[in-house]
């Protein structure tokens, strides 16, 4: 929203002061709970997301444990016999 200076009231006080008069201003408390709100929405949805990931990661790594073919194989000795 724009104020035009048509719309301002500077009323100068002494000691110098001044008032500042708006003929209309936006509703800041409906402005303020659309904001809060959308915020707290926002964070919500963020905190789901991240849940959504863990549970995802966590079901990844179970099926990489259980699978039968393991990449790494430990093996007792080194395969060529003890380094000298």
């Amino acid at each position: 929203m724009t104020i035009s200076l048509s719309q301002v009231n500077i009323t100068p006080r002494w000691p110098p002061k001044y008032i500042l008069e708006v003929d209309s201003l936006a509703d800041y408390r409906k402005l303020y709970h659309k904001a809060f709100n959308a915020l707290t929405d926002a964070e919500l949805l963020v905190s789901q997301a991240g849940r959504m990931m863990r549970a995802a990661q966590q079901e990844c790594e179970e099926l990489y444990v259980e699978a039968d073919d393991a990449p790494v194989k430990l093996a007792d000795r080194h395969p060529e016999g003890p380094e000298e």
